[in-house]
């Protein structure tokens, strides 16, 4: 799928940390905006370098920074040309410091925390008022009409997800003309569990089923907010194949029919299935979603 940046078409401006994060996360929002004429861009803020790798493939890429971040930034080319996103940015093409991936372990429950060697130069060590600005540097480029990115937790924790919203919320926050609504993911509990007790239906092969009544991501902490909410079966074909772009990082892709939850599941570099639900939520931090005119297939809904 591809379509020209049109100027004048509303736009929209996906903030995320790592490339993949795009697609796994809000893919169907912005495939869905492309669809409908919007002009669509993403800012990744690091290069994964210090990402998981799956593979025998690409096994020698793992614990090497540098080459494992120039392969992910051709996954990603192939991951928006999929979308159909026009324009991508990098944080560090503002300022002369080159920012990383501060790397992660994941814990019990299949959560991120911190890796304890993470350089300088990683993003989460990075001053926010540094990456807000260079933010700004980039929102002014770009003149969102809205913003999508993660929650505050960072949908699973991760510090470089984290750090990326902190950042965001200053930029934002010092908009004082030509303010972008802002939207962040979001997945209601119900819906999350809903969708972990759907893969139960299907043969888990050589992957973990996740316990439908475990613990909960941040993703899935409700702000009590106006939502915005995407039905994802329309641009499926285009998230599913942004998905096979991150090979290094997305595994066991598989679109699932007839089940109201979920339409896919996948599986990361940790081995656990997780759902591709119907739908994507976003909660509306700043603006007026009733004056947006959305793309078929996604609706404005009240605070719960």
């Amino acid at each position: 799928m591809s379509r020209e940046w049109q100027p004048g078409a509303p736009t929209m401006l996906a903030v995320v940390a790592h490339p993949d994060d795009e697609t796994l996360i809000m893919g169907g929002l912005l495939s869905a905006c492309v669809e409908d004429g919007w002009n669509v861009a993403v800012l990744t803020c690091t290069r994964g370098e210090a990402g998981d790798v799956i593979g025998e493939d690409l096994a020698h890429l793992a614990g090497d920074g540098p080459a494992l971040g120039a392969h992910r930034e051709r996954e990603l080319a192939a991951a928006l040309a999929a979308l159909g996103v026009q324009r991508q940015y990098w944080l560090d093409e503002i300022g002369e410091i080159r920012i990383v991936d501060s790397g992660m372990v994941w814990d019990s429950d299949g959560k991120a925390l911190p890796a304890p060697d993470a350089p300088e130069n990683a993003l989460s060590n990075i001053l926010v008022a540094d990456v807000a600005d260079r933010m700004a540097s980039i929102l002014s480029d770009a003149l969102p009409d809205v913003v999508v990115s993660e929650e505050p937790g960072g949908g699973y924790g991760h510090p470089d997800h984290v750090r990326t919203v902190e950042g965001l919320m200053i930029t934002i926050g010092m908009s004082m003309y030509n303010r972008p609504m802002w939207v962040w993911a979001h997945r209601p509990a119900e819906q999350w569990r809903a969708g972990l007790r759907a893969l139960a239906a299907y043969d888990a092969g050589d992957f973990a089923l996740p316990d439908p009544d475990g613990p909960l991501p941040p993703i899935t902490d409700d702000h009590k907010l106006q939502r915005v909410v995407v039905e994802v079966a329309g641009v499926r074909q285009h998230v599913l194949a942004a998905m096979e772009a991150h090979g290094s990082q997305i595994q066991g892709i598989e679109p699932i029919d007839g089940n109201p939850d979920i339409i896919g599941r996948y599986a990361l570099s940790n081995g656990i299935w997780y759902p591709i639900l119907a739908k994507e939520t976003y909660q509306v931090i700043f603006g007026h979603p009733d004056l947006v005119s959305w793309p078929d297939g996604i609706t404005v809904e009240p605070a719960p």
